[in-house]
């Protein structure tokens, strides 16, 4: 934080660093100081996508931690805040949000999805793997699961283990917005079996 407000005394019209500022205090859980800053970030660029959907990742961080703390059982609100610190790309928050849930409940299908998610992300392929091979046990028809399966096989060179979770992921969801991502992983993954 005060390598930030440095910056910012530095150059004063930066509305990153004042973003920045935003999310470090949102992280803290100060959230008078967070929105301060989230607003001076939106008073200098107005319209910038990027200022104004971490805003709203934060805001909706803000929300969450808050539902949270009126009702620490509610694993739905813990879910949903690790997927927020997916997509912000915070994963030790993340991390922590899937593990408090898989405290609770250590078969929770989609907890174990996204804690192997994370792992995916931060380069931890074998464990990935792992995770994601017990979410599909838990729950066999969720499609994504060999989706993302298929790319941790990929990640550690089992390449027809990787292209038959890819192929049985298109066969489940045709429909699914990563199809084509599927078929392209299965082409591209095909020539490194030659």
């Amino acid at each position: 934080i005060k390598a930030y407000q440095t910056a910012v005394n530095l150059d004063p019209q930066y509305a990153g660093m004042y973003l920045l500022l935003g999310e470090c205090y949102a992280m803290i859980d100060d959230h008078k100081a967070a929105v301060k800053f989230f607003v001076k970030a939106l008073s200098i660029k107005a319209n910038d996508k990027v200022i104004l959907e971490s805003r709203k990742l934060s805001m909706d961080i803000i929300e969450l931690k808050k539902k949270i703390e009126a009702d620490p059982e509610d694993i739905i609100a813990k879910l949903d805040l690790g997927m927020l610190y997916i997509k912000k790309r915070t994963f030790p928050f993340a991390r922590a949000q899937f593990e408090e849930v898989l405290k609770a409940y250590p078969q929770h299908a989609e907890a174990n999805l996204r804690l192997g998610q994370v792992a995916y992300e931060q380069g931890d392929y074998s464990t990935a793997q792992k995770l994601f091979e017990l979410a599909r046990e838990l729950n066999p028809s969720k499609g994504e699961i060999l989706y993302l399966l298929g790319l941790a096989y990929d990640k550690s060179e089992q390449y027809k283990a990787a292209i038959s979770c890819w192929e049985k992921f298109i066969e489940m969801n045709p429909a699914h917005m990563y199809v084509q991502r599927a078929k392209d992983n299965i082409r591209m993954t095909s020539r490194k079996l030659d």
